[in-house]
């Protein structure tokens, strides 16, 4: 392998999101730029999401959600499969996909600060654009 600096080192392997203060109680129409699975600290595994705002004025603004996928007793949540309901048919029993399958996907989302008076947000609703 060939020297490489440090510095470009960690420029190839950062993803650099752009989180701001959103304002609380609106929604906004965003899509999916990361979705990871990991393992949390209650035994099971959560679902981190990153969505980028694609309208409006706080354009390429991102926001992470994080939600409990898989409980310790490997039984899904139900804000999981509510999340995946949104995109794929819960109808079809042969249906498969992977979480990495979220990426790109457009949705709405309506964000909340934690407490009154914080600068902390958080995803409160996960929607399925109205057709325009």
């Amino acid at each position: 392998m060939a020297q490489i600096t440090i510095a470009n080192l960690l420029t190839q392997i950062q993803v650099h999101y752009n989180f701001g203060i959103l304002n609380p109680g609106e929604k906004y129409l965003t899509k999916i730029v990361d979705s990871v699975i990991r393992p949390n600290s209650f035994q099971g595994t959560s679902l981190r999401l990153i969505f980028e705002i694609i309208e409006g004025q706080f354009v390429g603004t991102h926001i992470s959600h994080i939600l409990t996928a898989q409980q310790k007793d490997e039984r899904y949540s139900q804000s999981f499969v509510n999340l995946i309901g949104l995109f794929f048919d819960l109808n079809n029993p042969n249906e498969s996909f992977d979480v990495k399958d979220l990426v790109g996907k457009t949705c709405q989302i309506l964000v909340e600060n934690n407490k009154p008076g914080s600068r902390w947000q958080k995803v409160t609703e996960i929607l399925i654009p109205k057709e325009s």
